[in-house]
């Protein structure tokens, strides 16, 4: 079941011709509570940041018809057709409780009266409420000539969604975008994404095991899982994990990885921004303990609440780190390659049950070291001894916890 506002929080600002200020900041206000309340009762992570963009996709709805209509009764003659399209983490649907709010007002030629007076009266209305807006004003070939010259306007570009206006406008400009700027030049922009990739990892320290972690920019945080799904779509055109895993691009087991390990992600960065009151990405000591309690961790014995938390978040992390880096290595072999076919071209067997996938040693079973422990400590051997080959995956030893603990005790 989708997620929709109480009515009570809804009608401020449907049940009025026109709802004034104070009117639209009780509708914030109260928006906010809500979803808050909501947040510490143990809502996910997902339905909170899905909840948060709602609550401005309401907003912004009411506020283009009174536009509109205001914009109307001025410039008539001058009426032209434009759409409001949410961009970036917006566009995606993942508004954290202070993220920032990227919209592009589209029309269809070039700007006029009409238009001035629609998006002014749009903007002046979010500035007068605080909100952190990043807008532009284009039409569809200002966003093409933007999104072939600059790697970051493309990439907003790859996650809008139609929030209010013309929709075949904004189909339009979709279209030419995924077909005309990334369709022809895929090879190029998973190049560009992946040094960006790496550049950022060596901004942020090149390691999950940060003291005080970076939850959205640092490794294993969530832009690797962006950038996993931006590369993803550029060459499968497959925009979310689920349509990846219909594709048969990743399985239903790495589908779960990526979905719980992005929950994590999402119920502690909403938690860093409830309690610093604005946007922030840096876990830093002071909230570290706070975040803990909430997540539910406790003392026990000598090992404190935070130590706990802070070992499951670098799981999560590490996780996220490693998938994504694999989901980027699927996307670069080739343009439309999927599911089994993607399997046979990127992988070897070696024998002894392990199997060389994309330069890394993993199992053919889940269950060869519950059967035969011994193997383990090859496993752990064949990176020194079978080049190019440069790790042991994690999947070879972590997917299955239990046999893993079982194989273990036996070696002992």
């Amino acid at each position: 079941m989708e997620l929709e506002l109480p009515h009570e929080i809804l009608s401020i600002i449907t049940s009025r011709e026109k709802p004034d200020l104070k009117s639209l900041k009780e509708y914030i206000t109260r928006g906010h509570e809500w979803l808050l309340g909501r947040h510490r009762s143990g809502s996910s992570g997902f339905e909170t940041v899905n909840g948060h963009t709602l609550l401005i996709d309401r907003l912004l709805q009411r506020l283009f018809l009174d536009a509109k209509n205001e914009a109307v009764a001025r410039y008539s003659a001058n009426e032209e057709r434009c759409s409001i399209v949410a961009i970036g983490g917006y566009g995606r649907g993942e508004l954290n409780p202070y993220s920032d709010i990227d919209v592009l007002f589209l029309y269809p030629s070039n700007m006029n009266s009409y238009l001035k007076s629609l998006t002014e009266g749009i903007l002046y209305h979010l500035w007068d409420l605080g909100l952190t807006v990043g807008f532009s004003t284009r039409n569809t070939a200002d966003c093409v000539k933007i999104a072939r010259s600059d790697l970051t306007a493309r990439t907003a570009l790859m996650d809008t969604r139609l929030i209010a206006g013309d929709e075949a406008l904004y189909v339009e400009m979709e279209e030419v975008i995924l077909k005309d700027v990334i369709g022809k030049g895929v090879d190029g922009f998973i190049r560009d994404k992946v040094k960006e990739f790496d550049s950022r990892h060596a901004k942020y320290g090149s390691s999950v095991y940060i003291l005080e972690p970076n939850i959205k920019e640092g490794e294993g945080g969530l832009r690797d899982i962006h950038t996993a799904l931006w590369v993803s779509k550029a060459r499968f055109k497959a925009g979310t994990f689920r349509q990846l895993m219909k594709k048969g691009v990743i399985t239903p087991k790495e589908l779960r990885f990526f979905e719980r390990s992005t929950e994590f992600l999402f119920r502690v960065r909403n938690e860093l921004h409830y309690l610093s009151g604005r946007k922030n990405d840096q876990m830093m000591f002071d909230y570290q303990e706070k975040i803990a309690a909430f997540m539910g961790f406790r003392d026990i014995g000598p090992h404190l609440a935070v130590e706990g938390f802070m070992r499951g978040y670098y799981i999560y992390a590490r996780n996220i780190s490693q998938f994504s880096s694999m989901l980027i290595k699927r996307a670069s072999a080739g343009p439309g390659i999927g599911g089994r076919l993607l399997h046979k071209m990127i992988q070897r067997d070696i024998g002894d049950g392990f199997k060389v996938f994309h330069n890394s040693i993993t199992v053919t079973s889940p269950s060869l070291f519950e059967k035969t422990p011994f193997l383990l400590m090859k496993a752990f051997e064949l990176p020194e001894t079978c080049p190019p080959i440069k790790r042991l995956h994690r999947g070879a030893y972590q997917e299955e916890p239990p046999s893993c603990g079982r194989s273990i005790q036996a070696l002992k």
